[in-house]
């Protein structure tokens, strides 16, 4: 009997810093996603942070085959103007959007909801849908944070 460990998952992130403000119906968005093979398809989740009728929004999608599947929604959250720097990131198995308004120094929590349907090889990404060019991104970055998690898994060897 030997052991051997196997890497179950990763907490991720993406951040971006804002350099312009959101239109009225209009979008910002960073993702943490994997490609699971086919043209054009992605898994994983979206952050949207959107200006709408109504109260401004954030929400976090999950990505089925770019599908997708809202999971969370939270009404009348603040909204990133120039300088402004937003978040997306895992920890375990929890989807967290963060927004810093002072370079930052401080956060704000602003939705989190529970999935686990992706939890390996993410990756960060930002978007936007917007009718203007006043929706722009002066910096993007994003990867892992921590250790991974790991298991243990026997493995039994038969034969010579």
């Amino acid at each position: 009997l030997h052991e051997s460990y196997v890497e179950i998952a990763r907490d991720m992130e993406g951040w971006a810093v804002v350099s312009g403000f959101l239109d009225f119906n209009n979008a910002w968005w960073l993702t943490l996603w994997h490609d699971p093979g086919g043209a054009g398809v992605i898994d994983g989740y979206r952050a949207v942070w959107a200006s709408a009728i109504g109260p401004d929004r954030l929400q976090i999608q999950r990505l089925d085959n770019g599908a997708g599947t809202l999971i969370a929604d939270v009404s009348g959250v603040a909204l990133p103007f120039a300088g402004d720097l937003i978040l997306f990131r895992t920890v375990g198995n929890d989807l967290q959007g963060w927004i810093s308004f002072d370079a930052g120094a401080n956060w704000t929590q602003q939705v989190t909801v529970t999935d686990a349907t992706y939890r390996t090889d993410l990756h960060p990404g930002l978007g936007n849908s917007t009718s203007t060019k006043q929706a722009d991104f002066s910096a993007f970055g994003g990867g892992a944070t921590g250790a991974a998690t790991r298991t243990l898994l026997p493995i039994l060897h038969v034969g010579p």
